[in-house]
């Protein structure tokens, strides 16, 4: 059992600054939650009590607003959307892992997740750890890792929200949460839905969450989650540049009489299952386990329509000593059943496939104390890859190009190594990763429909490479300051070559550069603003020296809340993200992903202990913009969006 303060505030770490504002809270923590031995490095944490202020609908909208990740999102809506990380744009879903209590959500193909499957009140925190974390957690943590833990239950207490907003928003959130006998039982649930900015954009969606834990004082600790999601969503395709200036609302699948073919529906069911036992005082063994299920129908319109029926199993096993020792092996499958059919009846099929992908890794992180304030630490990690992918096609039986039975197997090496030296309120370190990624299924295997030249590229590599990172953080008062220097370079980072119509280790890759971000937290002031800038360019092949798409190279993120009473406060947010080469375009020369300069402004009022009224307006100003652009093809995100709540608590 270990104890800690815990000090809540719109700045997590710089709340101790700013007491008055909200409290301290004597937490006992639980033995799952502890942090290992993992190196020094760049993170941004948003907890509960920053998640419970905001209005936000997604884990996305508040990666946007807390953490200054842009989101890609072909729909405009960053719940559906692909944050940007260090670099990584097009494809970033298969660089950036998404862990549930410390466990992979990630889908097994290219697709992104969807971050409705998630309550927000189920969540005790939202961290990002910028940068590789492959030693750790394996392949899918190239360009970093977004966590997100369950929520802790410390009281009884119960909660209702609902929200109204633009384009008929709907959104109703009931969470309960009991300690009984030292046990402790949370029950979770939202309800959602909009008809969407843009026409055929809409969505509903029903989520439910339960979690179960064991007594914390207990030797051995457990606790069990449940997620379960309905979605469906609408699909309002792109639009050209002229249709784009002309009316961003409108969709071709409607003015074409073809909406009801463009929509996806998607069931999912998560349980887990966590264990963590204190073995001796210096010594725990965590053992992590979970089942994802996901049921999608997909159309993309007449002739394209598809079911993908899709399974995960993964578990984990961790000895922790402190933070000074963390060794384990982790286990994953992934099961994709998926079925074409030419019509939206499903009546006339077009063909099936049927993949397996089997990770299986293990990894082992040290630290040590040099001296007073200096520490050492670094890891190692190994990981093997095989993929088994059988596809048949009833149009074309005999077409090698579309019918096979092919496999592949392939194997990681990952490092790291960080020095870091503590001083009074500040801190300083340097870090080094050797890195890798395992293709995903999509990568390698041709089975959705669109024929490769090879059915299953066999010859594809994982991505390898090397990256370097310094940075410094200091806390002082009521402000912080913290600056980071980065560089990552790949070799055969992949992508999809039209000239050879193939996923193919493309050419080699460097991302260097610079974040910085400065807080400031007082009684009645709270102000936070960050700077992102990345230089991606290619470094090998046709394109050397060009610019990678859909990378801007400057994303500033800024906000001030200002609370002239301890029952209100008002807050005004900007994001500017900047121009960027259109997806795919290699050689730079198409007209670019203008820049965006973005405000959002929120009220929030205590109308008594137990009653919050929110009043918040995403993009206020009402600005014209896309978050995606590909060959000339525009996706507009959503206009002036206003959304007001009230939130119970009993």
């Amino acid at each position: 059992m270990i104890s800690r303060t815990c000090v809540g505030g719109l700045f997590g770490a710089l709340a101790a600054g700013a007491q008055d504002f909200l409290e301290p809270v004597e937490v006992t923590a639980s033995r799952l939650d502890e942090m290992g031995a993992a190196a020094p490095g760049s993170e941004v944490e948003i907890p509960r009590e920053v998640i419970e202020r905001s209005a936000a609908a997604s884990v996305g909208d508040l990666l946007e607003s807390e953490a200054g990740l842009p989101s890609l999102s072909y729909t405009g809506d960053a719940g559906f959307g692909t944050p940007l990380l260090r670099g990584f744009a097009e494809n970033a879903s298969s660089r950036t892992l998404i862990l549930v209590d410390g466990l992979s959500v990630n889908r097994s193909d290219l697709g992104a997740v969807s971050w409705l499957q998630f309550p927000l009140n189920q969540l005790e925190s939202i961290s990002v750890l910028k940068g590789s974390r492959t030693v750790r957690y394996g392949s899918a943590a190239l360009g970093g890792v977004i966590s997100l833990r369950t929520r802790e239950v410390e009281e009884r207490e119960g909660m209702l929200e609902a929200y109204l907003g633009s384009d008929g928003l709907e959104r109703q959130r009931a969470s309960y949460q009991l300690p009984l006998g030292g046990w402790s039982f949370s029950l979770q649930g939202e309800q959602s839905r909009s008809d969407g900015y843009r026409q055929n954009s809409g969505y509903d969606s029903s989520a439910l969450g339960l979690v179960i834990e064991s007594p914390r004082e207990a030797p051995l600790e457990m606790r069990w989650t449940v997620m379960a999601n309905e979605l469906r969503g609408e699909n309002p395709g792109a639009l050209t540049k002229r249709e784009f200036q002309e009316d961003p609302r409108q969709s071709r699948t409607v003015r074409f009489g073809q909406a009801e073919q463009f929509f996806t529906e998607q069931e999912s069911l998560r349980v887990a299952q966590q264990l963590g036992w204190g073995i001796r005082e210096d010594l725990d063994l965590e053992v992590n386990a979970s089942w994802f299920g996901r049921t999608r129908k997909s159309n993309f319109g007449p002739g394209s329509h598809s079911d993908n029926n899709s399974e995960s199993w993964a578990v984990e096993g961790v000895f922790l000593s402190g933070e000074n020792l963390e060794a384990g092996m982790r286990w994953q499958r992934d099961d994709t059943m998926l079925s074409r059919y030419q019509d939206l009846s499903r009546r006339n099929e077009l063909g099936d496939a049927d993949l397996r992908r089997e990770i299986f890794g293990a990894f082992v992180l040290a630290r040590a104390e040099l001296r007073e304030r200096w520490s050492i630490s670094g890891g190692v990690g190994w990981e093997s890859y095989r993929l088994a992918a059988e596809a048949s096609d009833a149009l074309a039986p005999t077409n090698p190009g579309a019918n096979y039975t092919e496999g592949g197997s392939d194997a990681g090496i990952a490092a790291e190594a960080a020095l870091e030296y503590k001083g009074d309120g500040w801190k300083g370190w340097m870090r080094y990763d050797r890195v890798y990624r395992f293709p995903v299924m999509d990568e390698i295997a041709g089975y959705q429909g669109f024929v490769l030249a090879e059915p299953f590229n066999a010859e594809l590599e994982p991505e390898k490479g090397h990256s370097l990172e310094v940075g410094f953080e200091k806390k002082q008062d009521d402000w912080g300051f913290s600056a980071t220097l980065f560089s990552q370079w790949l070799n055969g980072e992949i992508a999809y070559d039209f000239t050879e119509n193939l996923n193919v280790n493309f050419s080699d890759t460097r991302r260097s550069g610079v974040e910085l971000m400065a807080t400031w937290a007082t009684r009645h002031w709270q102000a936070r603003a960050s700077y992102s800038g990345t230089f991606a360019r290619y470094q090998s092949g046709s394109f050397e020296g060009n610019r990678v798409p859909l990378v801007p190279e400057h994303i500033i993120a800024s906000s001030v809340t200002w609370a002239p009473r301890d029952d209100l406060a008002l807050s005004l947010e900007g994001l500017y993200v900047g121009a960027s080469p259109e997806g795919n375009d290699f050689e730079n020369k198409a007209e670019k992903l203008p820049d965006r300069l973005i405000f959002n402004t929120s009220f929030n009022w205590e109308v008594s202990d137990e009653v919050v009224f929110f009043l918040r307006v995403n993009n206020f100003l009402d600005r014209q913009y896309a978050t995606l652009k590909f060959q000339g093809q525009w996706y507009p995100a959503a206009g002036r969006q206003l959304t007001t709540g009230l939130r119970w608590k009993f």
